[in-house]
């Protein structure tokens, strides 16, 4: 499975330091799985310890910040929600292991600068990011998961000089994301938050669990406890004074998408549904689809993939059809069987193929919940969204609707859009950090035109 960066910005804390100096800039190259990724990290020294930000100049993406920096006279741990980087410390040289999503891989840095490195100075531009003072009121706000017993934190933005508006609760894709749903220098929710609220509508964007300022563990958690999250989110606008119970809506991308369509089957609450690049189809479809897209836009062709494929293909039928407690012991047994007998090997495939998550999503069936929903929904998709399939998805959505009798749906595909709704040439995902815009205007356009379009009871 290809490794690709989160990238989240998160709060800093820091310790001491309590011998030589840690202090400067640390460059390598991570190969992860056959990709390789030049990786800087710079830590600063602070009033009260030290802080670090990093930077992943192939994925065009700069000051990362990480959560926390500890250092001994021996050993530097750098750690965000996403990430993790051990390393024993020796003159001018880190030997270490850096950690995401369950992988592990080998990362040296050293002071010594890399002559293909970008220079930090080369920050891409993001001119949709809005910048303060904001027309309108900003609230850190936080609210309790009580299923879960964990408290949660976000955003809140209100419009200004106005009563009875709608609002709409953003949920982020799949992986750890902050608030913004941050990728590559992109803020996605910030843009979007930014633009609705400006026009009349109220926005709540929150940090998935276990990123930034919430609580959780996200690699333990599946689409159900997200669900229960996106609840704690409706209850907590439902309990706030300025905002209308009538009027509340939520807007998912890609598996937040599948998580706002399971709340919406669930609740009597919600009075509309948008769903950006969101499933209809079965997971297990929806991830094949994705894998023969992506390989395709990237040069290969089916017979090249074949094995990949069916090797994944047999994988999902085995999360599909075995208990959750046996899911473990039948994936050993058939990775033996494809001749794979190295014990590291083994445990790697397991972190993939075993997390709580992913074995939800392979297992999710769309239809089921979309068939439940009444309410107004609104389904967006680009042509060139290589991650989740426009007319695949979108067809589906629909089925499922009109099986239900729900004639309140809106359809719209855009033709030059990518996954993350930017005009994009190809739709591979390595386009996204190049793109100056973060979210197309018309698709902007369009999600606030229909949401002051519907009629609130």
């Amino acid at each position: 499975m290809k490794i690709y960066l989160c990238l989240l910005s998160i709060c800093l804390s820091v310790f001491s330091l309590q011998a030589q100096k840690i202090e400067g800039d640390w460059e390598g190259v991570l190969n992860a799985g056959g990709q390789e990724l030049k990786l800087i990290f710079h830590i600063e020294k602070t009033s009260d310890g030290f802080s670090t930000t990093m930077d992943s100049p192939d994925q065009n993406a700069f000051g990362i910040a990480m959560q926390t920096t500890k250092v001994t006279k021996y050993s530097v741990k750098i750690k965000a929600a996403f990430m993790e980087y051990n390393a024993e410390w020796k003159n001018d040289t880190l030997h270490g292991v850096f950690k995401q999503n369950g992988m592990q891989f080998p990362l040296k840095l050293s002071r010594d600068k890399l002559q293909t490195t970008t220079k930090k100075s080369s920050k891409p531009k993001r001119p949709q990011t809005p910048k303060a003072p904001f027309p309108y009121t900003e609230k850190e706000v936080s609210f309790y998961n009580t299923k879960d017993s964990i408290q949660l934190a976000g955003t809140l933005t209100l419009p200004k000089d106005k009563k009875d508006f709608p609002s709409v609760i953003l949920l982020t894709g799949s992986g750890p994301q902050d608030r913004n749903e941050s990728i590559m220098g992109h803020k996605p929710f910030l843009v979007l938050a930014d633009y609705l609220t400006r026009n009349g509508i109220a926005v709540l964007r929150f940090d998935d669990r276990g990123v930034g300022e919430s609580e959780g563990d996200f690699m333990q958690s599946d689409a159900g406890d997200f669900v229960n999250d996106a609840e704690a989110a409706l209850n907590f606008l439902k309990n706030h004074p300025q905002i209308n119970n009538d009027k509340i809506g939520v807007l998912g991308h890609s598996e937040g998408g599948l998580v706002g369509t399971m709340l919406a089957a669930q609740s009597q609450e919600l009075a509309f549904l948008i769903l950006m690049a969101a499933p209809g189809v079965n997971g297990k479809d929806l991830m094949l689809t994705q894998l023969k897209d992506l390989s395709l836009a990237k040069g290969s062709n089916f017979m090249q993939i074949a094995p990949q494929y069916n090797f994944n293909q047999k994988a999902f039928d085995i999360i599909i059809n075995t208990p959750d407690g046996e899911v473990k012991e039948a994936l050993v047994s058939y990775f033996e069987q494809q001749g794979i007998t190295s014990q590291p090997q083994i445990e790697q495939l397991l972190k993939q193929f075993n997390l709580p998550f992913l074995k939800y999503l392979v297992r999710s069936k769309p239809a089921e919940f979309l068939e439940k929903i009444d309410i107004p929904v609104l389904a967006l998709n680009g042509e060139k969204d290589l991650q989740v399939n426009a007319a695949q998805n979108l067809n589906a959505i629909k089925t499922a609707l009109e099986k239900a009798g729900n004639n309140k749906l809106t359809l719209k595909r855009y033709k030059e859009l990518n996954h993350l709704f930017q005009t994009a040439e190809t739709g591979v995902p390595k386009e996204y950090a190049k793109i100056e815009e973060t979210i197309a205007p018309m698709v902007l356009k369009d999600i606030k035109t229909w949401i002051l379009k519907q009629e609130f009871n």
